[in-house]
């Protein structure tokens, strides 16, 4: 009987001593999408990280990654009429070729062990 409580009381002990040190890190990686145009409405393809100011509760922040997509070189799919002003659609007009860059992470809480999704 003493054996069995002297074992379970040392597993309950925890693994790591109290002097050894924690280290906790937290990174947030924002993405923020703009569209620019110039003042007749046509795309600016010459930017640079430098061209922009990102503030962050009115506080500046470093731009850490940077990069430029465009569309401009790529026609519309023949045959597929022109939608009215203020008229939007989820079917895709462009070539296949073009990425459009959608990550999804979908966590399944009703099939998957609550020890899993930790």
């Amino acid at each position: 009987m003493r054996l069995a409580i002297a074992c379970l009381l040392a597993a309950s002990l925890p693994l790591t001593s109290q002097d050894s040190p924690t280290i906790r890190v937290t990174t947030r990686m924002v993405q923020v999408n703009v569209i620019v145009r110039d003042k007749k409405g046509q795309p600016v393809s010459d930017l640079k990280k430098e061209d922009f100011t990102l503030l962050d509760q009115g506080k500046p922040r470093t731009v850490a990654s940077f990069s430029m997509t465009s569309t401009s070189s790529v026609a519309p799919v023949a045959g597929v009429a022109k939608l009215p002003p203020n008229i939007y659609s989820n079917r895709m007009d462009r070539p296949a070729a073009v990425s459009n860059n959608v990550t999804v992470i979908l966590l399944d809480g009703l099939n998957t062990s609550f020890s899993d999704q930790v």
